[in-house]
């Protein structure tokens, strides 16, 4: 992996997200040259253990983990120590207490410089990247250290819970406060409209890479004769940092945000701007973004000798890369966690250090995860299906032909899942089929009847959301009972009074996908259920498959209500209002990325494509372009610039192994 030269968060393709909740614990099988294990097992990815199992192997490991031993040091950053810590606990509870850890908070700095380069730890955690000095003198020492990205930090300012005088601070202010040039002894002398009142510092000690990022990002070069003031509090335990800060009214401090939410009633975090930019509040949508100022990358560093002669740390390294999910990274510890990309990255790192061809500063990664010239493929390929994942479809072809030109050609069409199953895809007209619900027994059947087997893919999570009209102000939440008594058949109520006696005594006018839309399918299913009458929804509404059609629908009546995938509502958040959901007296959720990808919104579910095994087999292009679909479900589109949850870590490689599954025509779906 090559050094990224622009400023940590800054980098011009992000590569860190949020990825959807863990759906299963698998990973690449056949990542090591070592590995004995095979791709074409005979379960479908599905989501997680409800719409099937998986391809390929269950955790990428190359040996028998329950019977390795070994003890493995850890040095370095007190920022990744956390992460160290349950990462090595996750490992000592699946596979025993066979391998031992000693992990210890040295400072990046410190850990690489006292541990790491004489040779003394197997891996030095990093807040930062490896400096030059620091690679020169581990190569001096006959060492080569490996990188590997771990997570994303939004490093945060605090100040004491009192300080009422300041909720945002510019870097070009703290910069001033921090740098041994100017160094000013009051508030006051920054800004006049603070108090007359000393500071009191605190922050990382020298040996911190915590301190290296803040000195570089925040203060820069300075004509003294160290990076930063000296009069300030300085340690390796960034829980002590929250402490100071907490007890002196006039205190100031940064620590990693990680450290922020263990003290967030202690201290205040300050939002930062930049340049004269609006000010952000420190979160994970920030350092994932990079938005925030002081996003930053942290990593772990592994003696590439060592990693050749113990395969314990081989195991640990690879279960470290596959588990590092949101679960314990973003949730129980507060970072963001590595992308898709990085994952692959790391995996590519872990192989070449193995086999001993690891050099840094070089591209240890094939960016493809494939040998085959795309630029040189051509052929069409015909995608059918819901309108809900159309988009998600319509940005990778896009994609595709930016990058390998147009030698290969889309015809997309939004079908509706039902309609594209039935009409295009089980015919043989299409190769792919998108499905905003899994595919049913009876299309599954209708399909193998014709000879055709659907190869799954899990491609996203969405947040099915309930929109009015702007103008409604005697509505924010819903129960999914009220919603379900709405649009049952069997109900049927004609005005909002006839569900809650505080609503308007007017007409619902009523708008929602077609009954071809898997979208309907799901809705029908989750909020109505079975019903007595012969339709599963009441007929009086205006069905379409353009979903846009439904926000604009909303939008030109004032006792509107509808249902829409989140994506098109965030399309339109200024026309129409989302509805809070609940279920069974629970506290109303907001629909969002976060809901869907915890699971905690009433209507997150997922959304699929599926493959015609047949034409994978016979088409290279096919093959080729799912392949990159796969790998390039990640945020800068699925989340950012479409509004779905993109599909975890462990999907991801669900559906590499369902896709070589298909190519060898070994894959049988199963629920």
């Amino acid at each position: 992996m090559t050094r990224d030269s622009t400023r940590p968060g800054k980098a011009s393709r992000r590569k860190f997200i949020l990825s959807a909740g863990a759906l299963g614990a698998t990973a690449l099988a056949g990542c090591s040259g070592e590995s004995d294990t095979t791709e074409d097992g005979n379960n479908s990815g599905g989501n997680g253990d409800e719409n099937g199992g998986q391809n390929g192997t269950e955790n990428g490991e190359t040996a028998d983990r329950e019977s390795l031993s070994g003890d493995i040091r850890i040095s370095g950053s007190s920022t990744v120590y956390p992460v160290a810590q349950e990462v090595s606990r996750l490992w000592n509870e699946e596979y025993g207490d066979g391998v031992g850890f000693n992990i210890t908070p040295d400072g990046s700095g410190g850990g690489f410089n006292n541990v790491f380069i004489p040779g003394d730890s197997d891996i030095n955690n990093a807040s930062r990247p490896i400096k030059d000095e620091e690679l020169q003198r581990s190569r001096d020492n006959g060492i080569e250290p490996v990188e590997f990205y771990v997570a994303q930090d939004a490093l945060t300012v605090v100040v004491n819970n009192d300080a009422d005088f300041i909720d945002e601070i510019s870097l070009e202010d703290l910069g001033e406060i921090w740098s041994p040039d100017t160094a000013p002894e009051l508030w006051s002398d920054v800004n006049s409209d603070w108090p007359d009142e000393p500071f009191d510092l605190y922050g990382p000690a020298s040996t911190s890479g915590t301190y290296d990022y803040f000195t570089e990002a925040v203060i820069g070069e300075t004509e003294a004769d160290q990076p930063i003031r000296s009069d300030f509090e300085g340690t390796e335990e960034d829980n002590l940092i929250a402490q100071g800060v907490a007890g002196n009214e006039y205190a100031l401090g940064y620590l990693p945000f990680a450290y922020y939410t263990n003290n967030p009633d202690s201290v205040k975090a300050l939002s930062l701007s930049e340049g004269g930019s609006d000010p952000v509040e420190p979160s994970l949508e920030g350092a994932q973004s990079g938005n925030y100022p002081l996003a930053r990358p942290l990593f772990f560093y592994a003696n590439m000798n060592k990693l050749q002669e113990k395969t314990y740390l081989q195991e640990f390294i690879r279960f470290y890369i596959n588990e590092a999910d949101e679960d314990y990274i973003a949730e129980d510890i507060g970072y963001v966690p590595s992308s898709q990309e990085m994952v692959e990255d790391n995996l590519a790192n872990l192989e070449a250090g193995i086999a001993g061809d690891y050099e840094y500063g070089n591209d240890n990664s094939d960016d493809s995860g494939t040998d085959v010239d795309r630029e040189s493929l051509s052929g069409d390929i015909r995608i059918s299906g819901s309108s809900t994942v159309y988009p998600v479809a319509q940005e990778t072809s896009r994609l595709w032909n930016e990058q390998y030109g147009d030698g290969v050609g889309f015809n997309i069409t939004p079908d509706g899942s039902g309609g594209g199953f039935n009409n295009v895809f089980i015919p043989g007209d299409s190769d792919i089929n998108n499905a905003s619900r899994p595919i049913k027994d009876e299309e599954l059947q209708r399909s193998r009847d014709n000879g055709i087997e659907p190869v799954e893919f899990y491609i996203a999570q969405d947040a099915l959301t309930v929109v009015v009209n702007n103008d409604a102000d005697w509505i924010d939440e819903i129960s999914l009972e009220d919603l379900g008594e709405i649009w049952s058949p069997d109900t049927a109520p004609e005005l909002w009074s006839d569900v809650n006696s505080d609503w308007p005594d007017e007409p619902f006018d009523l708008y929602g996908p077609a009954s071809t839309s898997g979208t309907y399918d799901y809705f029908t299913e989750s909020v109505i259920g079975e019903t007595e009458a012969d339709q599963p929804i009441r007929s009086d509404f205006e069905g379409t498959e353009e979903d846009n059609l439904i926000a604009q629908g909303v939008a030109g009546n004032e006792y509107a209500l509808g249902y829409l995938p989140f994506a098109y509502y965030t399309n339109n958040p200024d026309s129409v209002k989302a509805l809070s959901l609940s279920e069974g007296g629970s506290d109303p959720i907001e629909p969002s990325l976060e809901g869907a990808q915890s699971g905690n919104y009433p209507l997150a579910r997922p959304l699929f494509f599926y493959a015609n095994m047949n034409k994978l087999q016979e088409k290279p292009h096919l093959q080729e372009y799912i392949r990159f679909y796969i790998n390039e479900a990640d945020e800068d589109y699925i989340a950012e610039d479409i509004g779905y949850v993109p599909s975890s870590q462990e999907m991801v490689e669900n559906n590499l192994a369902n896709l070589e599954a298909g190519i060898a025509g070994d894959y049988e779906f199963t629920r």
